[in-house]
């Protein structure tokens, strides 16, 4: 199969390589469609740990080509799309539902390859099945749209609450649909520049901001003058 392959930071092919097998527990995913991710421009100049040769890629959706074990075998020719973690699911961390922190844990398209490929190797505890009227493209957005998700949960936002959100790139438009889809109010999305700004409006955030052009301090006095509930920082510059 073909499979894009960084040999090492800044050095980066299309290959012929062997076609994976899954091993029990595990499913080999024909990948339909991959999103390009910041952290994968990362990991091709070597600015994340990661182990090289490496496919990246860590947003996607597929059809279930193959399973390692009979007990996965009714995922066989579903459309999927699912979680990039792999973890043991058996220690004390992963019980409490801290995976993260499994002294097994290893991100796919960082410490194993991923989706930029023909076919790929997912955890067969994470698909999730893709509904017909999602198209594959969509699906592979499903990953940054989780992120979203979960940062407004732990940020314990709810309908009503006021919004702001730094950053117009894919997860900062993600906490948008996510918060106007939830009944917040008045988002307003701030970037340094307009590049991005009009994708925010479409989507219907309440206001933006040029921050390069306009004080935000100034804007949001005007726009939240009792202060703002949520602000979420999707910027991605520490």
């Amino acid at each position: 199969m073909k499979a894009v392959v960084i040999r090492e930071p800044g050095n980066v092919t299309l290959e012929q390589v062997e076609l994976p097998q899954p091993q029990p527990g595990f499913a080999r995913i024909k990948i339909k469609a991959a999103a390009i991710c910041a952290t994968d421009l990362e990991v091709l100049d070597g600015n994340i740990p990661a182990n090289y040769p490496l496919t990246p890629g860590h947003e996607w959706s597929g059809i279930v080509d193959a399973v390692g074990s009979e007990k996965d075998s009714h995922w066989l020719g579903k459309r999927v799309i699912g979680s990039s973690d792999v973890a043991c699911l058996t220690c004390e961390a992963c019980r409490s539902g801290n995976w993260r922190y499994c002294k097994d844990f290893e991100e796919i398209g960082f410490r194993r390859n991923g989706a930029y490929a023909e076919y790929a190797i997912f955890s067969s505890y994470g698909l999730v099945e893709l509904p017909d009227n999602v198209s594959f493209a969509h699906g592979a957005l499903c990953e940054p749209l989780g992120v979203a998700l979960g940062t407004l949960e732990k940020a314990g936002a709810k309908c009503g609450d006021t919004c702001l959100i730094y950053g117009a790139g894919s997860i900062g438009l993600c906490m948008l649909a996510a918060a106007k889809a939830m009944g917040m109010k008045k988002i307003v999305v701030a970037a340094t520049t307009k590049k991005r700004l009009g994708l925010a409006e479409k989507l219907g955030a309440y206001r933006t901001v040029a921050t390069r052009e306009e004080d935000i301090m100034e804007v949001m006095k005007e726009v939240h003058p009792g202060g703002t509930d949520v602000v979420i920082d999707a910027t991605g510059i520490e």
